[in-house]
């Protein structure tokens, strides 16, 4: 009788949730500035739990791609020697864990077969030619001075969602924050999927959370009219974004007297899930009812306007004396 070559469902998940366990013990320790010894054991453990994960099967690592921020995959022994940067990586992994835990639980609630993708059989590389960006430009790109994105991947025809490009520029150059707008049709490569990550728009964007220089996405979408809701906000169940911030949006709305809903269809495409990590990129989706136009909506980019300025305050510079 020959054993099974892949692991159960069953398997897989205790060894997730071990990993899950050791990752907040070590984030514990560091916390309590424990023994150096002690801290460098729970890594050894987590580094091990990390290797068995991918040797079980061969869809497990395109699933730990889906989930975890390449720069984890790639880290070197000086930023694992830096207390403060390890702490930082490690909640970034406990967050990526919590998201592939629950985003699979939510699909299956949700009873969607195609709400995301399958990731035991991915359709495409992520090998990226060295040209790629000089021959498929691909997007319009509006500087900012606070660290906060607004994006559009869906502006460009056919199929264009027409009301989030035309908040995403007018909100960007009210507030002053940085916007993306793809000028690729979703219909050959979304922007908004897996595999769009290999898209300059997603490189960009990346590279715009590298050099500190976002905060918060909020990536913007039309959707058909829905009763008497104007907008269905995403949070990816409450991963992609903190709390305070979905709530400041929320009241935000209210005061506007912005009808909204909070999606359970629209709980988030791949940019707010990959891009998100709470507290320091918090990510919201905004799906904007397309039968809207004139007043209202310019009562939703008034509304939208006014959450930025107010999150920016947070980040603004601190005066040296």
């Amino acid at each position: 009788m020959h054993k099974k070559t892949l692991p159960s469902n069953w398997s897989l998940l205790i060894h997730i949730l071990r990993l899950y366990k050791d990752i907040n013990q070590l984030i514990q320790l560091i916390n309590e500035k424990s023994d150096e010894k002690e801290i460098k054991n729970t890594l050894r453990k987590i580094i091990g739990r990390l290797k068995i994960l991918n040797t079980l099967g061969s869809h497990i690592s395109w699933r730990f791609l889906a989930y975890i921020p390449i720069n984890i995959l790639i880290l070197n022994k000086e930023k694992l020697e830096n207390p403060r940067i390890l702490r930082r990586y490690l909640l970034h992994l406990r967050n990526s864990i919590e998201k592939m835990v629950a985003g699979k639980a939510g699909i299956k609630l949700l009873r969607r077969k195609d709400a995301y993708i399958t990731l035991k059989h991915p359709g495409t590389g992520l090998g990226v030619p060295s040209n790629f960006e000089q021959i498929i430009p691909g997007y319009e790109y509006i500087h900012g001075s606070r660290p906060i994105l607004l994006t559009a991947a869906h502006a460009a025809p056919p199929g264009s969602e027409t009301n989030a490009a035309v908040l995403v520029r007018k909100i960007a150059h009210r507030t002053k924050s940085h916007a993306l707008i793809s000028k690729i049709p979703r219909l050959y490569l979304d922007a908004n999927r897996l595999v769009g990550r290999i898209l300059p728009f997603r490189r960009k964007l990346e590279h715009l959370i590298e050099a500190n220089k976002v905060k918060l996405i909020i990536d913007m979408h039309s959707m058909e009219k829905k009763n008497n809701c104007m907008i269905e906000v995403g949070t990816w169940f409450g991963f992609s974004a903190s709390k305070s911030y979905i709530q400041r949006l929320l009241d935000i709305f209210s005061q506007f007297n912005i009808s909204y809903e909070i999606s359970t269809k629209f709980y988030g495409g791949d940019i707010i899930f990959y891009h998100g990590s709470k507290p320091w990129v918090n990510a919201i989706q905004l799906e904007i009812s397309n039968s809207i136009r004139g007043r209202s909506l310019r009562l939703i980019g008034n509304a939208l306007v006014s959450f930025i300025n107010q999150i920016g305050e947070r980040y603004r510079p601190r005066k040296v004396n």
